[in-house]
């Protein structure tokens, strides 16, 4: 009976797997091939569920009478153990980071429970206290094994510290997103010491990489695919959302920002050189704000920033930064042309009664009175043509 359900359970885990690889290999996105640490986990959760199918079979049938044999697929499956728990939180740090350059110096750190976990199975043989087999060649476990699903636990327990500590960094539905995502595994690595002769711990990987997919997949429903800002798809969506549930004492804001002079860009270097000064723009933009502010590209060179703030004045030193920050972009010569924008920004208080048309339409039109007075002055960075170097 315990080999059924524990095959019925594999099995399901290992189709669903299995199409999430039949998804992606259909739609061939490269979003999901630049996630590598994704990719990796649900290659890792099908050898261990194909793993511990296999050696349930063998535990429960007499398939295979030769105890190196069955030592041999017992080995492996338990040195394969703890990769799933410390990837998933490598994972979980990248996204609540975004720095690639974080995750490459963290590799090692997350790799150490691995390097524990695989000397507790290779001295095995040893101590036995892992696991061992009697004289009818059952397996048995050993003193360690709780131990052994402990540590797989606190890596998880681990990102759940991550998440908490650096929650004020997360958008809120980002942080629902990874929240969801620790608790499967956490929840079955308690139920698989308590209920060890079922084979659950895969089957909470299994929905936590199920819920990245969906993650994903938003993200590439959400996004621009150029800038990696959000679509103006989500915009209205999430725009909606933040004046739908506005109060008194909560008040934000909309920064309106065009980049100047774009279709010269364009005209005089190509659009692939358009793009590439489109992303330079957000990249500097986002420098500017914080990892819960919302950046969105509403139109072709124009971008929407929803922002929470505590004073007006806040939100005039952003667009001053943004504004000195892309100066001393163009003092580096590194294109033969200058970037600079306009920006108009407006406040939703608990009593603006606007609907989102109307609220963006309201910081588009104070963003065209800088261009405007833009126009008027001469007050502003003059695009050049010519080649700065």
């Amino acid at each position: 009976m315990e080999l059924l359900i524990n095959l019925d359970i594999n099995i399901l885990a290992f189709i669903l797997l299995i199409i999430i690889c039949t998804n992606l290999k259909r739609n061939n996105s490269c979003f999901f091939s630049k996630n590598k640490l994704f990719i990796f986990l649900i290659i890792i959760n099908c050898l261990l569920i194909l793993l511990g199918s296999f050696k349930w079979i063998i535990e429960n049938t007499n398939f295979f009478a030769n105890e190196t044999a069955h030592f041999v697929i017992n080995t492996i499956y338990y040195m394969l153990f703890a990769f799933p728990a410390s990837f998933l939180g490598l994972y979980i740090d990248y996204q609540v980071h975004q720095s690639k350059i974080r995750m490459k110096k963290l590799i090692i750190p997350y790799l150490i429970p691995i390097m524990i976990n695989s000397i507790l199975v290779l001295t095995n043989t040893f101590h036995k206290a892992l696991f061992y087999f009697d004289n009818s060649n059952n397996l048995k476990l050993g003193n360690l094994y709780t131990l052994f699903i402990a540590l797989s636990y606190i890596m998880l327990l681990l990102s759940f510290v991550n998440i908490s500590f650096n929650r004020n960094k997360i958008e809120k539905r980002n942080l629902q997103s990874l929240l969801l995502i620790l608790f499967p595994p956490m929840i079955c690595c308690i139920l698989q010491i308590i209920f060890y002769k079922l084979s659950l711990i895969w089957c909470g990987m299994t929905i936590s990489t199920i819920l990245i997919f969906l993650q994903l997949r938003n993200q590439i429903i959400n996004l621009d695919y150029l800038t990696n800002a959000y679509n103006r798809q989500y915009l209205d969506y999430y725009l909606e959302s933040k004046i739908k549930n506005i109060n008194p004492s909560k008040s934000f804001a909309g920064i309106m920002i065009d980049a100047d002079n774009f279709k010269l860009i364009n005209d005089c270097y190509g659009h692939t050189e358009g793009d590439e000064a489109l992303k330079t723009i957000v990249k500097i933009i986002k420098e500017c704000f914080k990892p819960c502010d919302f950046i969105s590209r509403y139109a072709g060179d124009e971008f929407v920033i929803i922002v929470n703030f505590k004073k007006e004045d806040d939100l005039k030193k952003i667009i001053t930064k943004i504004k000195n920050k892309l100066h001393s972009y163009n003092m580096l010569n590194i294109k033969p042309y200058n970037l600079s924008v306009s920006a108009g920004y407006g406040i939703y208080r608990y009593n603006s009664n606007m609907k989102t048309e109307e609220f963006i339409k309201h910081i588009d039109a104070c963003m065209y009175l800088e261009k405007k007075r833009k126009k008027e002055s001469r007050n502003y960075y003059k695009f050049d043509i010519s080649n700065n170097s």
